[in-house]
């Protein structure tokens, strides 16, 4: 039964889809839930959606409109889809959550319900890179994720060997206009990141967009992930 959802998702429109499964609880490690509600979930339906490839060219040397407009049409996109899913998945009988792409509710640290980025890694879609984005094998790190959470009873993948993604390659860190990027993922500087857009939201940029870190990223520099 789960890979319909994930036939359903891809006919949908998503161009990556997998199931992220999780013990009882263990879902409450990856979003704002409480640890009762969290542990209503066990798994959870990740989508992916690529950017339009053309936006990204002029994008490596500062936000552009072509880029926040594809931004606004891909979380469109992915909530009308996370939407279907969810009441497909509430049609067969199972409880589903819908989590919209960017829907922010903790604005200080720019939490919104769940990580995206960590549930993707976790249904094997790609792996948290330098830039403290999903990078994937097909479209470096130029996506945008949604999820829907559900009751579904789903396998667990097999535990993976995942190789840092970005091995010596450092072209995000130099290319980030405020060096907010660091040797790893735990060292980005979200208060640089911040300060930096909402410069530019006052330059009449919305405050969340920048993307040039993405838009750089020439995808994973190592061999694909073996089964331990």
């Amino acid at each position: 039964m789960p890979d319909r959802f994930v036939t359903h998702a891809l006919e949908g429109g998503a161009d990556m889809a997998g199931w992220a499964a999780f013990d009882r609880g263990e879902l409450a490690l990856y979003t704002l839930l409480d640890l009762e509600t969290a542990a209503r979930f066990q798994s959870a339906l990740v989508v992916v959606k690529r950017h339009n490839p053309t936006v990204f060219k002029p994008l490596q040397q500062m936000p552009t409109e072509a880029y926040l407009q594809d931004y606004n049409r891909l979380n469109g996109e992915l909530l009308e889809l996370v939407f279907t899913l969810q009441s497909a998945l509430r049609s067969a009988g199972h409880h589903a959550v819908a989590v919209h792409p960017s829907e922010t509710l903790d604005p200080v640290h720019r939490r919104g319900l769940v990580s995206h980025r960590a549930l993707a890694q976790r249904a094997g879609l790609g792996v948290r890179g330098r830039n403290n984005l999903l990078v994937t094998v097909p479209f470096q790190s130029q996506v945008r994720i949604a999820a829907v959470l559900t009751d579904l009873r789903v396998p667990h993948l097999p535990e993976m060997v995942v190789p840092y993604p970005c091995m010596e390659c450092n072209t995000c860190v130099k290319a980030c206009p405020v060096g907010a990027l660091g040797e790893n993922p735990e060292d980005f500087r979200l208060d640089l990141c911040l300060a930096y857009m909402e410069r530019i939201h006052q330059e009449h940029w919305p405050p969340q967009v920048c993307g040039v870190c993405m838009a750089v990223c020439p995808g994973i520099q190592s061999a694909k992930a073996q089964p331990s």
